[in-house]
């Protein structure tokens, strides 16, 4: 009888996952479970970059594997069910195309249209996610052969809030790119922005582009100290965009060191960084102020510097006293009142020379 109570505890305990290992998930199931997410996905090349930061920084516990399978299957079955969804352009305006967002709402929509290409439907949305909170998506879509239904071709949710679609750049020999603005939350305001260029592909005729890795080399070709910190500002149909610079020694909020302005072209589906041009604030100052503010300038901290030398021998004292003649020290005051007269009416000269008596 104890016996056969043992066993069936035993048993209870099993069935309940109890004194027993529950079985664990393998890196070949992680590996599975990302190639079908990005089989399914509108935006396979922000998934890889996704998948590539979870490896690095992800928790690689069982459990934070486990996690991240879920994850990715859902997001598979999520994009497999978005590519079936029809719907039209009144549906449309009622609200949105269901495919990620609770408690959805569209911010706005219309379509991007070519005299010589395809017309694209559009839908920008807010709403919220388990996972992630308050977002926002978008939608592309483009009309079945009936010439009424509309069916979705590409969409996103990574970013906080997106704007209208626009058409990006221009190839030539019927190469067409769209491009979604898009802005990651936080106070980084990093770009959300997608790329996509325009196949032939009946199933999937939008194909995202890499436009991401193109800041890995804008460090290099900045001058030296200056950082770009937050996202740039993109004019797509130009190929274009302007940034804020920032010093080392600025806040977040308030870059000091000019703007850039870059331009770029889409290169083998890579936007590709073509030019830089640099509009720094120092340079700009310094063609800006006299030049004998500086060398008074100059002369200020040359002499705050020998004044307090210690002339410790004569030969000391003599180098001292010719560094002090040679700044002219003993009229550094009066000149500096009649700079201040001169440009009395120029903020740019005073902030100088007040910043020189403040060192």
């Amino acid at each position: 009888m104890r016996a056969w109570i043992a066993g069936l505890a035993g048993a209870a305990a099993l069935a309940l996952g109890i004194g027993a290992a529950a079985a664990q998930p393998a890196p070949s199931d992680l590996e599975a479970a990302f190639e079908a997410a990005r089989t399914a996905s509108a935006v396979p090349l922000s998934l890889d970059r996704e998948q590539a930061d979870w490896r690095e920084y992800g928790d690689r516990s069982p459990d934070g594997l486990a996690a991240r399978i879920d994850e990715l299957t859902e997001r598979a079955a999520r994009d497999r069910a978005a590519w079936a969804l029809r719907t039209t352009p009144a549906l449309m305006a009622d609200g949105c195309v269901p495919i990620a967002l609770s408690d959805c709402h569209t911010v706005s929509g219309g379509y991007v249209a070519r005299r010589d290409g395809p017309t694209l439907y559009w839908q920008l949305q807010r709403g919220f996610t388990e996972a992630d909170g308050v977002g926002g998506g978008f939608v592309l879509l483009q009309l079945e052969t009936d010439g009424i239904t509309l069916r979705p071709v590409a969409w996103d949710y990574a970013g906080y809030i997106y704007g209208q679609p626009e058409w990006a750049g221009d190839e030539g020999e019927g190469v067409v790119h769209v491009a979604v603005p898009g802005v990651h939350g936080g106070t980084g305001a990093h770009n959300a922005d997608v790329i996509f260029r325009l196949t032939d592909d009946a199933d999937r005729p939008l194909r995202q582009i890499d436009n991401f890795t193109w800041r890995e080399g804008l460090g290099a070709r900045l001058p030296q100290g200056l950082e770009v910190w937050k996202g740039v500002n993109f004019a797509y149909e130009a190929l274009m965009a302007d940034t804020a610079l920032w010093r080392t020694s600025d806040a977040n909020c308030c870059p000091t060191g000019g703007e850039a302005y870059l331009d770029f072209e889409i290169r083998d589906d890579r936007l590709t960084l073509t030019g830089v041009q640099v509009n720094d604030a120092l340079t700009s100052l310094a063609q800006q102020v006299p030049a004998g503010v500086f060398a008074w300038v100059q002369r200020r901290m040359a002499c705050d510097h020998w004044g307090g030398e210690e002339p410790y021998d004569a030969e000391r004292a003599a180098q001292i006293e010719a560094a002090l003649s040679e700044a002219r020290c003993d009229a550094l005051e009066t000149d500096g009142q009649t700079l201040r007269r001169t440009h009395a009416d120029d903020d740019a000269v005073l902030a100088i020379l007040a910043r020189a008596e403040a060192m």
